[in-house]
């Protein structure tokens, strides 16, 4: 019997689907939440005005930047585990206002008070508590953009990136110091006001978790790209910290400059992206940095007349980097394969983690090497850290497929059927469910199945509704997406 498309009963216009999203008629608008809390994050750490009497590489500043990245990752990576499946932050709406009033707060305590103070215990833990704030808040965002199934197009979110990054840049880098540490202190305000206007969103439901069996299989790549972050954003600090500041011109506002190359490269890829849509796919870049952060190391190594180019590559990966992995796994959470909180907090762990432990790496060397064993291991260093990166390429390109197919549908009749397998599985579906779930994913509606299975369309209406209950949808529409997203 020839299979039959299931009737359109729920017809969708283009603006009917973006407010049943959630999203407003302006796509790239949606994205401006999270790119503002982004731009605060460098905009505090990485604009020499906001800091009047204190010289951006202070040991005050520096020391309070490592540990601000190290809370911020331990928060990222534990949070989510104790978290688990069922549990989210957006049902404890006091998290939301804590993160914003601590962040912004902070930002001014830390930037006009504590960070020029006689002891740093104070910005120590003021440091600790921006860190805290960030990742609660990027957290929050994860879930907010799962509820309303935000597919982070990179023709959407790179021109709010860009754009947001570049003006909140300008503003902390032109505006009055004091005046410039307010405007800083403002953008977590603005973004958490963002996710309490959307407040709405925590009445649509989350993505349905993969069965196990599907994302045990994914989690070989999810591995092997938290890995490339991770070592590509050590490497990359590495440097950034080793180059000799003595030779930065003008010393402070390179770290700025980065941020904006950074923001400038996006701009471009969402170009890229518009132009060649049909031949561009966004996760191939993983490959194109990798390269560039091994060019990093070689232009360190070339000389003297390179450092202030590698310099800036390196803060520009960085920057790339954590936008790129956030559509990743933004996109994994859609599919399926993992909870908003766990992808997202696996995307900034790894960035965060990996610039922490670059910094470090640098500044040991700095500190407890003489002259000589400084002139020897840092070259050295240098060359293992471009042979590691260089290795990646190789489990990288072999992941390549699983990669972009575990952002995709499945595209085969087989793939269905062991998808249709494996839902069954996990879900405790009777024999006779399987049987038509299974007939629905290959495009048979309740009256194709009834004549099927020579049943009355009732009990195949029944049965649906048996599955629905099960798996935790509520209608046609979703089952279709649910088992379209399990393809890997």
């Amino acid at each position: 019997m020839r299979q039959q498309i299931p009737a359109k009963t729920e017809p969708t216009t283009e603006l009917t689907s973006q407010i049943n999203d959630g999203v407003t008629s302006q796509p790239k608008l949606k994205y401006l939440g999270l790119t503002t809390l982004l731009a605060w994050h460098y905009c505090l750490w990485f604009v020499a005005n906001i800091f009047p009497d204190t010289f951006l590489l202070d040991d005050a500043i520096t020391f309070s930047w490592l540990i601000n990245l190290s809370s911020s990752a331990v928060v990222l990576f534990a949070l989510p585990r104790f978290l688990g499946k069922n549990r989210h932050l957006c049902d404890y709406p006091i998290v939301l206002w804590l993160s914003c009033i601590c962040a912004s707060a902070g930002t001014l305590i830390f930037t006009l008070i504590v960070s020029k103070g006689a002891t740093l215990i104070p910005a120590y833990l003021c440091s600790a508590c921006l860190g805290i704030s960030s990742a609660l808040l990027w957290l929050l965002w994860a879930e907010r953009y799962a509820q309303v199934k935000a597919h982070f197009s990179i023709r959407h979110i790179a021109p709010s990136y860009g754009i947001c990054f570049l003006v909140s840049l300008i503003l902390a880098s032109i505006l009055p110091p004091v005046l410039a540490a307010v405007w800083v202190a403002l953008l977590p305000l603005i973004s958490g006001s963002m996710l309490y206007i959307k407040r709405s969103d925590a009445k649509l439901a989350f993505p349905i978790l993969l069965p196990e069996s599907s994302v045990k299989r994914s989690m070989q790549s999810i591995g092997i790209v938290c890995l490339i972050s991770f070592i590509s954003c050590t490497t990359c600090y590495f440097f950034v910290a080793i180059v000799p500041w003595e030779l930065l011109v003008p010393v402070e506002d390179s770290f700025a400059y980065g941020v904006y190359a950074g923001a400038l490269f996006i701009l471009a890829l969402a170009l890229l992206g518009t132009i060649a849509a049909k031949h561009f796919n966004i996760f191939t870049m993983f490959n194109w940095l990798l390269v560039l952060t091994a060019l990093v190391g070689v232009m360190y190594l070339t000389g003297e007349f390179l450092y202030f180019s590698s310099f800036i590559v390196a803060l520009m990966i960085v920057s790339v980097f954590e936008i790129l992995i956030a559509i990743y796994f933004a996109r994994l959470t859609q599919s399926g394969y993992a909870s908003p909180q766990m992808a997202f907090g696996l995307a900034g762990g790894s960035i965060r983690l990996g610039v922490a432990v670059g910094n470090t790496l640098a500044i040991l060397y700095e500190r407890l090497l003489d002259a000589n064993s400084f002139k020897l291991l840092v070259p050295l260093t240098a060359l293992v850290l471009i042979v590691l990166t260089v290795s990646l390429l190789i489990p990288l390109v072999r992941q390549e497929y699983n990669i972009i197919s575990a952002t995709s549908k499945p595209t085969t009749s087989s793939e269905t059927d062991t998808i249709c397998t494996q839902i069954a599985k996990e879900f405790a579906l009777s024999c006779r469910e399987t049987e038509i779930i299974t007939l629905i994913a290959h495009g048979y509606n309740a009256a194709a199945v009834a004549e099927k299975l020579v049943i009355s369309t009732n009990t195949v209406n029944t049965h649906i509704a048996h599955i629905y209950s099960k798996i935790g949808i509520h209608k046609r529409k979703e089952l279709f997406s649910y088992i379209n997203r399990h393809g890997c």
